[in-house]
């Protein structure tokens, strides 16, 4: 199945799971079925919006102006919007098939195929060894974010405004630095990016090693009647036995395999959730908007106490009626509390927080206009900053020896083949740690 969904993607033609038999893409959707990035528009209209931010001075609106027609927009909305049509149709009927496999078992499933419900049945199979729920998954979950990124992307495009209708933006009223909003990933982003959809592919690679080997695992021993003991003295006991070590085997490795392919979609998963990193050149802008909601957050927390000792919920606005419900019922259920809304430990720690993010703010801003170390050289290596990438790096003329990694290991660097250099990021703590190495490979080689 995989190398015929590779050929199919060399022809233009995918076969994702759950889709009709024989249903071919359109050439714009090829990449979204594959459960990669779900693409923004065209590269036009990044570049247009990547050119404003460049620009000094002219932060991208919520009504961002791209230099294109209105009528190139409306296509682009309607080629993402065919996308996402298509994927939601797909996904009602997968539902409808878990609707009636809930109802009566496979026998009632009417709307899926004959090779559909194999490759659910092989996978109910699969986690059945695996020691998970032996439950089908009928809708896959990258059916549902790709959704979730398409809808986005739909949002995106009509917040954008063309050529022609171009208006004057009103100025911006803010003590903070303009928040520069981009439509093109940068340099760390696409990094990031790059990472996850590594191990994604090696994640699907894995799963499909796991069930070449689980299909070798039934090809080896499906010429022995079920049920069927080993003759011992007859001439067949050498042959039966061999079958069957070999079965358990293959049966092994590919346990072994789908263990790795969950790991490697763990990893995937967990690439870029760790929080505002500070490789990423557009840190500073990111943590400002954060910092904006927080204050705004802890505004509204303390507005609501204020009109709530006032006059009662009552006398509260500016919250839903769900989040009024909530914070009546939390109160309710705890009355020992000081009887309001939003207690004071909690204004406390947000209040901390904010600080937090303003002095993170401050040290990046710093960072940023520190001139980078002179690159230094001893004998047989080099110790060079990178500004670009926020990295520290030694690089030597051969390979070390067991004693010089050790100490590189023991002051965080590690190998990174893409530079074919031993590296750590380039914080306080990672130039001190640069300078302490070179003093201790200087006293190795002395």
């Amino acid at each position: 199945m995989r190398r015929e969904n590779q050929e199919q993607r060399r022809q233009g033609r995918f076969e994702f799971p759950g889709a009709l038999d024989g249903e071919v893409l359109p050439e714009s959707a090829k990449r979204e079925v594959q459960a990669d990035e779900v693409r923004g528009p065209p590269a036009s209209v990044d570049d247009a919006a990547s050119a404003k931010a460049d620009e000094p001075d002219s932060p991208l609106d919520p009504h961002r102006q791209v230099s294109t027609s209105a009528e190139e927009l409306g296509r682009w909305r309607a080629e993402v919007e065919e996308k996402l049509t298509l994927f939601r149709s797909e996904k009602e009927r997968l539902e409808a098939a878990a609707k009636e496999y809930e109802q009566g078992g496979w026998a009632a499933v009417t709307s899926l195929d004959s090779d559909e419900k194999t490759e659910l049945k092989l996978q109910v199979e699969r986690d059945l060894h695996s020691g998970k729920l032996p439950i089908p998954r009928f809708v896959p979950s990258y059916l549902s974010s790709s959704i979730k990124r398409l809808e986005e992307r739909v949002s995106e495009l009509e917040t954008l405004r063309p050529a022609d209708e171009q208006q004057p933006s009103e100025p911006r009223e803010s003590s903070a630095a303009p928040v520069v909003e981009e439509l093109t990933p940068n340099a760390y982003e696409q990094r990031v990016e790059a990472r996850r959809e590594r191990l994604e592919d090696a994640a699907a690679n894995a799963r499909g090693r796991s069930q070449q080997h689980y299909e070798r695992a039934g090809e080896i021993t499906e010429h022995i009647p079920l049920g069927q003991p080993i003759l011992r003295g007859h001439h067949s006991e050498k042959r039966h036995r061999a079958a069957i070590n070999r079965s358990s085997q293959a049966m092994d490795r590919s346990l072994e395999e789908a263990r790795k392919a969950k790991e490697l979609e763990q990893r995937a998963k967990r690439v870029g959730t760790g929080g505002v990193s500070a490789d990423d050149p557009s840190a500073v802008g990111k943590l400002q908007a954060k910092l904006e909601k927080m204050e705004e957050k802890r505004d509204l927390m303390k507005r609501v106490n204020k009109e709530f000792r006032k006059g009662g919920w009552d006398a509260v606005t500016g919250i839903s009626d769900e989040v009024r419900e909530k914070l009546h019922s939390m109160m309710l259920a705890e009355p020992w509390k000081d009887g309001k809304p939003f207690q004071s430990y909690e204004l406390t720690n947000l209040g901390a927080n904010i600080r937090r993010v303003k002095e993170r703010i401050a040290a990046l801003c710093k960072e940023q206009e520190r001139e980078p170390s002179e690159a230094t050289e001893g004998a047989g290596y080099r110790l060079e900053e990178d500004k670009l990438t926020n990295r520290m790096r030694f690089f030597f003329d051969s390979k070390p020896s067991e004693g010089v990694r050790s100490v590189l290991k023991a002051n965080g660097f590690r190998w990174a083949p893409s530079v074919k250099a031993w590296q750590r990021q380039a914080s306080a703590n990672g130039r001190a740690a640069g300078e302490r190495v070179r003093e201790q490979l200087e006293q190795l080689r002395g």
